[in-house]
């Protein structure tokens, strides 16, 4: 006996570890097609491979004995003996936890829609995808419960103001933007993306949802995750889309003789002769001022009464300025996608350009952009390695101001139907003599600026790698770059029209950079056992930004309208003048996320995120922002037994986050040479010499050459200043009737920002540059959110509709006494 054993023992050892290949195909169990990129990983080892586009795997030296384990996301983890067999065909059901769920970014990871126990706003895509607009936050406008967008009115699309929830402070309200895992603060990198490009838009709208993002998530944060290449195989498409517009709204101008009327009745209510309007109008009226008859109003024929202007008044009905300065805007937009790939690697190229006509005339926008995404699986599946990338450039002509300040809009409503376009002799004409105001021509200054441009050059997008070690185990590095420059210029022509003029042209142009890297390693571990489900996520992210720009100005060049000439600024003759300045941060971070949920009922998640930023002093460089939330599925309740009701969930979260919006010098003194009057770019310096004003002086008395510079104070610094932190609760339930027919949300929110930092002005006997950035305010803030949809198909149509039912309202309830009295009035006199 003793000598049979050791012998069994060696037979046994040698079975153990004898090495197999093993291969076969996945297919689901409710249709039986193939299922393309399934992860197999043998258990116990970072042995692995996944299915191509067949379905197919296959699996060297492997042992006779091991246990294979067979993942994809959507469907039930098989694992698989594999008893010495070399063929292993496996068929996975749907998970029933995740069938027909939604998955969504909510910051670093990827969740179930049924389990946010946040306030998260999901944005449909396909009637966004359909727009025809400039920007995608334009075509997101009326769309998310809470979000609200003020249109700019440019070509662009740029959007004048976004709020999440609000106004959540008294400086920079603006949201935090997530394109593809790379954080900015910029509304114009997503407005820079090709609309035909974008994936999915989730809105983290509360504090308890944004506190992962910490620091920058105060305003909320939108997140945006552009489309990507699918195996199979390559699929070329190409969108084209083209549109019109018209400014309908418009407020009805007064015709020449309407006007004309109206300073007749003026005078009367004065009790003044309407001979004061004479050079203009002349009236035939009764000349009773106690029951007055106008009889009829008439238009000098000549502008002021004068023949040599030119200008001839009397145009039955007059000029219509708001139908000189608008037209029909067009857009067209073409978008040509091309993707594709296999089981191990998969890519997407978008190209895209973009040109619009804006309904004020010469103001044109042009966007060409081109989109890569790529992953790539290596080593069976072990390591993900890919990148995505946006290329963009745009070219917008700015709108103009005239002399006097006023906008394009205000000078089509306000000016004068009496004053033409043009002269008798085609040039362009102006205000002349008694009875106009001192505005320029809309159409005049549109035109002489319809050259100026707005030009810029994006490139952003981020490199990332993932491991997974061991099973549910995924730690990633993502390394991002957002970089702008900026090319402006504007030139300002010399011009004479009736009183108005300017006698000398310029050329003002600007070349600035911003570059911003972004280098995040982030480690997720998921596990299931028994009903419970758990998701850890550990965290750290660095970011630095650098920005620098350059502005030089010059005047008197010898061509007038020439641009190829003027944008040589060295051609010009005359004053010139350089400012530049390089600044920057930086933010490093530490984060952290438990996400729980027991039998799909019960629902639980904590964070927590440690910020540091350059922009305050060391003392008060680091705050903490943490969260909870919990949610309860009514729904999956044994006792709940309404099958009409297919979603009922109810949440309840509280998150603190922060603000960091300041400048990058806010926390020191600030001290800086002014060779110019009052600071303007375009003043000489010896105009600054003899107003008094600038830091340039003329210490040898000969009242010419270049002057040597002191400083002046321009703000006072502030080492105490801390982070702006505003504390969120927010109630919140959503339902869904009829298997999500009927659906939609509705969540109450109260908010407290306190700390707000602000400049407020400081009192003249306070002295030169005494203002410094202040802790000053606390703001409170409440309101709601309804959004109800209807979803389904009659007959051929599907339908989708929402509606959207939102209110928020803001009160500053407390001021410190050093901010209340650094505005005139406010300081009580005794």
């Amino acid at each position: 006996m003793h000598r049979i054993i050791p012998a069994f023992l060696v037979v046994f050892g040698f079975l153990q570890a004898q090495q197999i290949s093993v291969s076969g195909v996945v297919t689901t169990v409710a249709s039986g097609e193939p299922l393309i990129g399934v992860n197999i990983v043998v258990q116990g080892s970072s042995q692995g491979t996944t299915t191509d586009i067949e379905g197919f795997y296959s699996i060297d030296n492997v042992a006779s004995d091991a246990v294979l384990a067979f993942s994809f996301i959507g469907y039930e983890t098989a694992e698989v003996n594999v008893e010495g067999r070399s063929t292993i065909d496996v068929a996975l059901g749907i998970d029933v936890l995740m069938a027909s769920e939604e998955l969504i970014v909510t910051g670093y990871k990827t969740e179930r829609k049924v389990d946010l126990t946040g306030a998260v706003s999901v944005v449909e895509l396909e009637p966004v995808a359909n727009a025809t607009k400039s920007s995608p936050l334009e075509a997101l406008q009326g769309r998310i419960p809470g979000v609200y967008i003020e249109q700019s009115g440019r070509a662009s699309g740029e959007v004048a103001n976004l709020l999440v929830r609000g106004l959540n402070t008294l400086g920079n309200n603006s949201p935090l933007f997530v394109i593809d895992g790379v954080p900015t603060t910029s509304p114009e990198v997503f407005s820079s993306l090709d609309i035909n490009t974008i994936g999915s838009v989730q809105v983290l709208k509360d504090a308890s949802a944004a506190s992962i993002y910490g620091a920058r998530a105060a305003n909320g944060v939108i997140i945006v995750t552009t489309k990507s290449g699918e195996a199979g195989r390559v699929k070329v498409s190409y969108t084209s889309k083209t549109s019109s517009s018209n400014y309908n709204r418009r407020p009805v101008p007064m015709t020449a003789e309407e006007r004309g009327a109206a300073m007749w009745q003026a005078s009367l209510n004065d009790g003044t002769d309407p001979v004061a309007h004479a050079a203009i109008y002349t009236y035939d009226w009764n000349g009773d001022y106690d029951n007055p008859v106008l009889n009829k109003v008439n238009i000098t024929e000549w502008v002021s009464g004068d023949a040599s202007s030119d200008m001839r008044a009397q145009k039955n009905p007059g000029t219509n300025w708001q139908n000189e300065t608008y037209r029909t805007g067009q857009m067209t937009d073409n978008t040509v996608t091309i993707s594709g790939g296999n089981e191990n690697s998969q890519a997407l190229l978008g190209l895209g350009y973009l040109k619009s006509q804006a309904v004020m005339r010469y103001q044109d926008f042009e966007k060409m952009t081109l989109r890569l995404n790529s992953t790539h699986k290596v080593s069976n599946g072990l390591l993900t390695v890919g990148q995505n990338l946006t290329i963009a450039s745009t070219s917008e002509v700015p709108e103009p101001t005239d002399l006097g300040g006023s906008n394009m809009d205000r000078l089509a409503q306000t000016m004068q139907a009496t004053l033409p376009v043009y002269t008798e002799s085609g040039d362009w004409a102006g205000p002349l003599g008694a009875g106009y105001s001192d505005r320029n021509s809309p159409v005049h200054m549109l035109y002489i600026h319809r050259n100026n441009r707005d030009n810029r050059r994006k490139i952003f997008g981020n490199l990332f790698a993932e491991i997974s070690p061991i099973q549910n185990l995924r730690v990633k590095s993502s390394f991002g770059l957002d970089y702008t420059n900026s090319h402006d210029w504007w030139v300002e022509e010399a011009y004479q029209t009736g009183f108005l003029g300017r006698a000398t042209n310029s050329l003002d142009e600007l070349n600035a950079d911003r570059i911003n890297w972004t280098f995040s390693n982030t480690a997720t571990y998921d596990l299931k056992f028994g009903d419970s489900r758990a998701s850890v996520l550990l965290g750290t992210e660095a970011i630095k930004e650098r920005y620098h720009y350059q502005r030089g100005y010059k005047e008197n060049f010898v061509l007038n309208d020439d641009y190829d000439y003027i944008l040589n600024m060295s051609a010009g003759t005359g004053l010139q003048t350089v400012q530049g300045t390089t600044t920057g941060f930086q933010l490093l971070s530490y984060f952290g996320k438990v996400n729980y949920s027991f039998a799909n009922r019960y629902l639980a998640s904590a964070t927590l995120r440690y910020d540091g930023s350059s922009r305050f002093g060391p003392d008060n460089a680091w705050g903490a922002f943490p969260a909870f939330t919990v949610g309860w599925r009514i729904n999956n309740e044994p006792f709940f037994n309404v099958d009409a009701v297919s979603n009922l969930k109810l949440r309840i979260g509280y998150g603190r986050v922060g603000n960091q919006e300041i400048g990058n010098e806010a926390r020191f003194g600030l001290y800086k040479p002014n060779y110019s009057a009052m600071g303007d770019l375009r003043s000489p310096e010896w105009t600054a010499v003899w107003l008094g004003q600038g830091t340039a002086y003329d210490l040898n008395g000969v009242n010419t050459g270049t002057l040597p510079s002191g400083f002046s104070k321009e703000q006072t610094g502030n080492a105490a200043l801390k982070w702006e932190t505003t504390d969120e609760v927010n109630v919140g339930v959503d339902f869904g009737f009829n298997n999500e027919t009927i659906f939609g949300s509705f969540d109450y929110f109260t908010r407290e920002t306190k700390d707000i930092l602000i400049k407020p002005p400081s009192p003249a006997a306070a002295g030169e540059g005494a203002e410094r950035w202040e802790n000053g305010a606390t703001i409170e803030n409440a309101g709601f959110e309804l959004a109800l949809g209807l979803r389904g198909d009659a007959g051929p149509v599907s339908y989708n509709v929402m509606a959207i039912i939102s209110q928020a309202k803001d009160k500053i309830t407390y001021l410190p006494d050093a901010v209340v009295k650094a505005y005139a009035g406010n300081v009580e006199q005794t």
